[in-house]
């Protein structure tokens, strides 16, 4: 904890520091180790201070080695993390939830994001701010000045703050506030004390809206703290692609001491890129209470009369073996589904099964493999809602054994489990509750996977969707309960189904498969959401970088017949193996058997994955992870 100055004279960002504010500025102390071990390699120090517009932070990076300095990353949000680099953490409201992220390597090249929960993160929100950079004799220096309109934040004088530095070679990573694991934890945040800002006036709450071809607005909640009404003025741009604008603004009162929403109406009217710029100012000051931009593209909609669908239908039979690690198969009805898998080349399907008493799944395991040997791998699920009885681990852990013994090579957790199950006081039942620390601890020790389906699409819990209103707790807080506990149990193996729960957001995706080795993904069921990235090459990049890590399913169930199952794994197979353009994510067959599009079908064009890359998804990694007893 510190307490900063308010300076009266700005420093020149010029990336030295030699102005006078720097002299009276509140200097850190030296950097430590993540873990608070004080012994460094390079000592790091940073000095803060601010004035009623802006924040002022300058970094003194001590280095020996200068000529080691690694700083190849050249774009705005590119890894900077891989150079060496300086990176700010700020928590404006203090209230350890969401929090401001800027990184900056020695070049001066800028990452920033919001992250939302510790688990959603939005690099494509950019910080209006001033930074430079210089190299001096002994070390290099980094100097920023960030205006609070950047910010929603409180009117309290204190916020959370970290501060880190990154050494590329060799990799060194020190900090001011030691977070004992990982830098995105703000309740491991310093505390930066003492900020009184003339301005009484902020942002409370803020959002786009949806970004769909239709009417929608920006909405944000500003709070009068001060002791007089005040009068803003609300300004909203709209930059295409073509750099064509449209300009809009209204006059706001807020009264004293109160808080107000402030909506401005849009229209994105076609597909595209599109910048949208939003900014509430104080006309009498000039002083920014709230300066937000951010980047959309809108993605364009299917042609559907591009695909020919005897492509799903003609698709040879796939060289590579493939097992499905994501399926709900009844063992009375998988005759048809056997025929299928022989047609698409499936050598064995990963049944997750449907929810039955624990007597009736040892019974299925059996089904299984006295009807159809060798092509079904059987999952078991816990059930919960015992958890409150004080021998729930005890009588878990005994059914875990026994239904290894019977052949069971995985468990599978359902959303429902943590999402609407409350315990008797009405209290929901968190994936991170304690008294399920020894059951992930004894799947470890098994030697078998579980494989976690925590969450739903970011869209489920948008306005209108299925679980906006529910009930269901906020996604941010499924995400990081799941990481908590892939965290404390790092022998036990998570296979997080659906592409993580996070198929829209690839920085999280990263940042949970760098960060926990026992952390993978399964690829099912989330092929819509995928179709959404305007950049191929990106989600290229992701699965061939992660070649390791991610496992092949498609949520498949019974139901079907062999004809149906080719067409419905065939679509999969066509986005992997494939760069076919505009791919069916919903497609029947009429009467006459020809297939058509579903209404409001999205068009997905394929990746076409590298051999060895499509090797390792469909069964390297399933035989890696299912079979390693």
């Amino acid at each position: 904890e510190i307490s900063v100055s308010k300076i009266v004279v700005a420093p020149v960002i010029d990336g030295k520091l030699t102005d006078a504010a720097w002299k009276t500025a509140m200097q850190t102390g030296d950097f430590v180790q993540a873990d608070g071990n004080k012994t460094v390699e390079q000592k790091t120090s940073a000095y803060i201070c601010y004035d009623d517009n802006k924040l002022y932070i300058a970094f003194k990076c001590f280095d020996t080695g200068l000529k080691d300095l690694v700083a190849e990353q050249t774009e705005r949000d590119g890894p900077l993390w891989e150079d060496d680099s300086v990176e700010v953490f700020l928590d404006p409201t203090a209230e350890q939830k969401d929090f401001y992220h800027i990184i900056i390597n020695q070049e001066g090249i800028i990452y920033d994001q919001i992250v939302i929960g510790r688990c959603i993160f939005n690099n494509n929100w950019n910080c209006n701010f001033e930074v430079k950079t210089s190299v001096e004799n002994d070390g290099w220096v980094v100097e920023m000045a960030i205006p609070f309109s950047n910010f929603i934040f409180n009117s309290k004088d204190s916020f959370r703050l970290n501060l880190f530095r990154a050494k590329a070679e060799p990799y060194e990573s020190t900090c001011w506030s030691p977070t004992y694991g990982s830098p995105h934890n703000p309740a491991r945040f310093g505390v930066l004390k003492g900020i009184q800002l003339q301005n009484k006036v902020t942002a409370r709450d803020f959002s786009f809206g949806r970004n769909y071809i239709l009417s929608d607005k920006v909405e944000t909640e500003i709070e009068n703290a001060g002791n007089e009404d005040k009068t803003l003025t609300a300004k909203l741009e709209i930059i295409d692609s073509e750099k064509n604008s449209v300009k809009s603004d209204k006059q706001i009162v807020i009264k004293e001491n109160s808080r107000e929403k402030v909506s401005m109406d849009y229209q994105l009217k076609k597909d595209g890129q599109y910048v949208l710029k939003f900014t509430v100012e104080d006309p009498a000051t000039k002083i920014k209470v709230y300066d937000r931009a951010q980047e959309f593209y809108i993605t364009p909609r299917p042609d559907f009369n591009q695909f020919d669908s005897e492509l799903l239908t003609s698709m040879k039979k796939s060289e590579i073996p493939i097992i499905d690690a994501h399926s709900h198969i009844n063992p009375d009805s998988a005759d048809t589904l056997v025929k299928g898998m022989d047609k698409v080349g499936i050598k064995m399907m990963v049944d997750l099964g449907k929810g039955s008493s624990y007597e009736k799944q040892l019974i299925k395991i059996e089904e299984f493999k006295k009807k159809y040997p060798g092509r079904f791998i059987s999952f078991v699920r816990i059930d919960f809602k015992n958890i409150e009885e004080p021998d729930f681990a005890e009588k878990t852990i005994k059914f875990l054994d026994e239904a290894v013994k019977k052949g069971a090579l995985g468990v599978k957790i359902h959303q429902a489990a943590f999402m609407t199950r409350k315990d008797k006081a009405g209290k929901r039942i968190p994936m991170d509750d304690a008294r399920i620390d020894p059951v992930w601890a004894k799947i470890g020790q098994l030697c078998i996977p579980i494989l976690i389906h925590a969450g739903d699409p970011d869209s489920f819990w948008r306005k209108g969707g299925v679980h906006d209103k529910s009930g269901v707790p906020e996604k941010e807080a499924l995400m990081r309960e799941l990481e908590n506990i892939v965290s404390k149990n790092p022998k036990t193996i998570f296979i997080s189904a659906h592409m993580g729960d996070k198929p829209e957001n690839l920085v999280y995706l990263y940042y949970m498969l760098d960060t926990y080795p026992n952390y993978y993904i399964d690829s099912s069921a989330r092929l819509g959401e995928m179709s959404q990235f305007p950049n191929v090459q990106e989600l290229k990049d992701f699965f061939v970088k992660y070649q390791d890590r991610i496992l092949y399913g498609t949520d498949q169930e019974d139901g079907q017949d062999a004809d149906e199952m080719v067409v419905f794994q065939n679509r999969f197979r066509l986005f992997y193996e494939t760069s076919t353009r505009n791919i069916p994510l919903a497609l029947y067959n009429d009467a006459e058997g020809k297939y058509y599009y579903g209404k409001g079908c999205w068009l997905a064009d394929g990746l076409a994955l590298p051999k060895e890359v499509l090797e390792k998804m469909y069964y390297k990694n399933a035989m890696k992870l299912i079979f390693r007893k």
